[in-house]
């Protein structure tokens, strides 16, 4: 935070229309903003604030997640209440009353107890409450329920708030809210439980906050807040106080009452933190002279330093006590903040600028190298070892290394071998050695394989240490460096990518291929290729299928053969199976079809093509019509789509195809020539009507593969029309084919 005349957030997004109240949720969304590709290598857990978790540094309004009090609060709510009664009542009964019963269901209730032979309702009739031995304090409890219930009304639901239960202001009849509230002061006086004396001075105070009346809901806190000895009453009370204050723009008072609830009430921490927002230095100024205690004032600077400016909340408490844990979390916020001058990890620095990934000297700002330092040499904080961590990793950002690695052998020197101070610093020296490798020789890459091993085995977030984020730094980084150095295959297993167009290339794929048979595997090899997503039979498997589409079938069988259990894949639908209209989830549901794999495919497609021009010629026809139903099924257009899907390249993920990818797939023609040919072989008129159509199928799909979409068939449904119109097939098509029937009308 500056200093000046306006307090405001740095890097913050910060919305706030009303105080939070003693029992409301976040304003909106808001906190603390991150980029939406944030870098962070400092695992804010180091510091095992746990207490102060949800106020680490996120991208999100809360480091764990939304708060949600009210559960809390009604939890507690029966948990009082139960005690009230002794816990002699079950907590499933008082809920019940609390929260379900209606004022009509309740007045019932209190008729009965005082023996007007009242009936009640089925709800109530088993509620054990009805055996409690104390009658007063049943009807004590009720008459505050029915008062509880009216004040309710006053707290109407806002269809503006993303979270449910936050109030807006609303007095439908302010006159009718006066007399409750006069109400309400006359049972609170004539009660003789304290326990529920104080409950009713919470609903008045809250009464009035959400009537409009703030400078009463002060005054009225003010005078009996002594009086509040319950915890929950107290504190709720005060978040209402604290509101009010805010609505008349008393920031100092507000800010104040804020930091106490933030300190000495967990059930509110969030929402008190959410609250607490100064304007300017002048009412900042007077708030700290509202604190009472050396505790308070740091406590109000542990939040301004959340608020705004971490590193001055920081001297401001240690300037006050040295050892309080308040400064642990500001370290942490301070680190992550000036982790946001880390180059992020984009396709633009991903192998073309490495120099964009380099994280020593990112932070240029010398002075907080200083203040860090200045701490953490005094060693009289409250956990000195977090300090000489952040000491190394602010010093590792400045591109200080020695000075770095000093400062870490200093921190483990003061924590255990397994803690996670432990092993963040074993995180950052890796990162110091992706950051300073100059050259990537075998003695590089066998000095990190154990890191990498280690971080892959640990999975994402391990003991909440940043790990993948350092993978995806450090692979970038290399993988930028390998392509540099001519390394393609080495950038490529290092950080591949998922729509990376490496396999393109038949050289790159032959360089692969060389690769995963080199003999001599160092561990960095053995690495690569085990956290790879990829084999060779996805490479083989790939090449046949490319085959497979330029009509290759020899070459694409070989090709499969070449690597077993390439080609294994089981296709969805018999893939020589054709109708009038397709029906793709049809064929695939078919419980009587053959079942084909790509291998078994790519073998009959070779034994056709063999029958039809060597060992079976009289049956040419059959076979050719067979072939063409082969290659409609494997375009778009067929059921064997899944011919075309492998491991490396799937065309249904994308639509970024290339012309020359694309053509093949939705490619009819050649399909088209062959049933003209089986066509033209045989003597068969209905046989003949069939290769026509299908034909005209084909016709049609290239006009629709071009972009014409009202297309039909001109050439082969003339053809059908003229010299087909005698046969069985010719009423079958009329009957199923709406094109066709269009095309005669």
């Amino acid at each position: 935070m500056k200093t000046g005349k306006k307090i405001f957030r740095k890097y913050l997004i910060f919305f706030v229309s009303i105080p939070t109240l003693a029992i409301a949720l976040a304003c909106g969304w808001g906190g603390d903003y991150y980029d939406e590709n944030p870098v962070s290598f400092f695992a804010p857990e180091v510091s095992k604030a746990d207490g102060f978790s949800p106020f680490y540094l996120s991208s999100h309004y809360l480091y764990t997640g939304v708060n949600d009090p009210f559960n809390e609060f009604r939890g507690n709510n029966v948990a009082e209440w139960s005690g009230y009664f002794n816990n002699n009542v079950p907590d499933s009964s008082i809920r019940y009353l609390l929260y379900e019963a209606k004022n009509t269901s309740l007045d019932s209730l209190i008729h009965f107890m005082k023996g007007k032979n009242a009936m009640l309702p089925k709800s109530l009739s088993t509620n054990s409450i009805l055996l409690y031995s104390d009658k007063q304090a049943v009807t004590d409890f009720l008459f505050f329920l029915g008062f509880a219930n009216r004040c309710a009304e006053y707290m109407q639901p806002d269809p503006n708030r993303w979270i449910w239960g936050l109030s807006m202001e609303k007095s439908p009849d302010s006159l009718a809210g006066i007399k409750l509230f006069e109400g309400g002061l006359k049972q609170y006086k004539r009660q003789k439980s304290d326990f529920v004396k104080q409950r009713y001075m919470f609903q008045l105070i809250r009464l009035l906050y959400n009537t409009g009346k703030y400078s009463s809901c002060i005054s009225l806190f003010n005078e009996y807040a002594a009086s509040l000895t319950q915890e929950s009453m107290k504190y709720r009370s005060m978040g209402y106080a604290a509101g009010a204050h805010y609505k008349i723009k008393e920031y100092a008072s507000a800010n104040y009452m804020y930091s106490i609830l933030y300190d000495r009430y967990d059930q509110m921490k969030v929402t008190a933190w959410q609250s607490f927002h100064p304007q300017e230095e002048k009412d900042w100024n007077e708030c700290l002279v509202k604190a009472k205690s050396p505790r308070e004032k740091c406590v109000l600077w542990h939040l301004l330093g959340c608020y705004g400016d971490p590193k001055r909340g920081m001297e401001e408490i240690i300037k006050i006590d040295p050892k309080s844990e308040l400064v642990d979390l500001l370290v942490t916020r301070l680190v992550n903040e000036l982790e946001r001058n880390l180059p992020l990890i984009n396709d633009e620095s991903y192998g073309y600028n490495k120099s964009a990934l380099k994280i020593g000297g990112c932070l240029k700002d010398k002075t907080i190298v200083t203040f860090f330092e200045s701490i953490a040499s005094k060693d009289n904080t409250h956990d000195p070892a977090l300090w000489r961590l952040s000491a190394g990793y602010i010093n590792q950002l400045s591109g200080e290394y020695q000075a770095a690695e000093s400062w870490f052998k200093k921190a483990a020197a003061m924590s255990s071998v397994d803690s996670i101070i432990h092993k963040q610093i074993s995180l950052l020296r890796f990162i110091s050695k992706v950051d300073t490798a100059t050259l990537l020789n075998p003695a590089f890459e066998n000095s990190i394989v154990n890191d990498l091993n280690r971080m892959k085995s640990q999975g994402d977030n391990y003991l909440n240490l940043r790990v993948r984020p350092a993978l995806d730094w450090a692979k970038a980084k290399l993988a930028a460096a390998y392509k540099k150095n001519g390394d393609v295959v080495k950038s490529h297993l290092i950080n591949h990518q998922y729509r990376d167009t490496f396999y393109s290339s038949p050289e790159k794929r032959k360089l692969m291929l060389a690769y995963m048979n080199k003999k001599n595997m160092t561990a960095f090899d053995d690495h690569l290729l085990h956290q790879y997503m990829y084999r060779q039979c996805d490479i083989f498997e790939l090449e046949a299928v490319w085959m497979l589409y330029n009509y290759n079938f020899i070459g694409a069988l070989k090709k499969f053969k070449e690597c077993p259990g390439s080609g294994d894949t089981k296709l969805y639908g018999d893939p020589f199976l054709i109708h009038i209209n397709d029906c793709h989830d049809c064929d695939h549901a078919d419980p009587k079809k053959k079942i084909y794999t790509k291998l078994q495919f790519t073998e009959r497609m070779v034994e056709l093509e063999k029958l039809a021009t060597k060992t079976d010629v009289k049956n040419a026809a059959k076979h050719y019509f067979e072939y063409a139903n082969g290659l409609y099924n494997m375009t778009y257009y067929g059921n064997g789509r899944k011919i075309r899907e492998t491991t490396i390249y799937c065309p249904d993920d994308y639509g970024d195809d290339t012309d020359r990818e694309r053509e093949p797939y939705t490619n009819c023609s050649i399909a088209e020539k062959y049933y003209l040919k089986a066509a033209a072989l045989s003597n068969d008129k209905e046989f003949k009507a069939k290769c026509v159509f299908m034909a005209a199928k084909c016709e049609q799909n290239e006009q629709y593969s071009a972009g014409n979409f009202d297309g039909g068939s001109e050439t082969h449904f003339l053809t059908l029309k003229d010299s087909f119109a005698d046969t069985k097939y010719y009423l079958e098509i009329i009957k199923e084919c709406g094109y066709f029937r269009a095309y005669l009308k």
